[in-house]
């Protein structure tokens, strides 16, 4: 049967990349080809290198579309990204700083810095001085390498970083839950008041604010 393409982008308009890579991968090589050609140049080519990882790795878990800022970038500047209410709160919650370019495959990677650090800081502080160094891993490392490393470090987000040092996204807790829990697990494990409540991820509300 034909796609209906426009509608289709409607939808995937509202999803997450890691999330968007997970549906096309189960999708008919020919009606994933159609979506490609329907999608903006800029997506679809984000969406063709997160496919071409292998299934059950941290490459195709990861999503691209994460904060990075320059080392020389300040506290404010990097608040304004962090409330900008087009991305999700689990992306929202942490900045990546690196060298650049700073779209992923980003220039030398540094560290992160997490939203709660922004805070407490004054806002013309540079984010080189408040950088934290947390473990990252590999886009090839399997998924249950990634839980075992999420779980050992306390960590909600973990930077996907290659062998030249170049991030190339990041994997949130919330999304190796998705992957590690059953499909129905809201609906066989959750009380309807639970499933529903407001601070679950299908009624998780981005951080509001001004942005840059």
């Amino acid at each position: 049967e034909g796609l209906d393409l426009d509608r289709l982008n409607s939808v995937f308009d509202e999803m997450e990349f890691d999330d968007l890579a997970d549906l096309l991968g189960k999708m008919g090589s020919e009606q994933r080809t159609q979506v490609l050609e329907s999608m903006d140049e800029d997506d679809a080519d984000t969406m063709r290198q997160l496919l071409s990882w292998p299934e059950g790795t941290a490459g195709a878990l990861m999503t691209p579309d994460v904060i990075v800022l320059s080392p020389e970038a300040t506290v404010a500047e990097a608040l304004a990204h962090v409330r900008d209410p087009e991305r999700h709160a689990s992306i929202a919650a942490q900045v990546f700083v690196t060298h650049g370019p700073h779209e992923p495959p980003t220039g030398g990677y540094m560290g992160v810095v997490h939203f709660q650090r922004l805070l407490r800081e004054p806002p013309q502080t540079k984010l080189k001085d408040c950088v934290q160094h947390e473990p990252t891993i590999p886009p090839t490392m399997t998924e249950r390498e990634v839980m075992l490393r999420l779980a050992t470090y306390n960590l909600l987000s973990v930077a996907i970083v290659d062998a030249g040092n170049h991030l190339l996204g990041a994997i949130t807790v919330d999304d190796v839950l998705d992957r590690a829990l059953p499909g129905d697990w809201r609906r066989t494990q959750l009380s309807p008041s639970i499933a529903h409540h407001p601070t679950s991820r299908a009624h998780a509300q981005p951080v509001t604010g001004s942005t840059s």
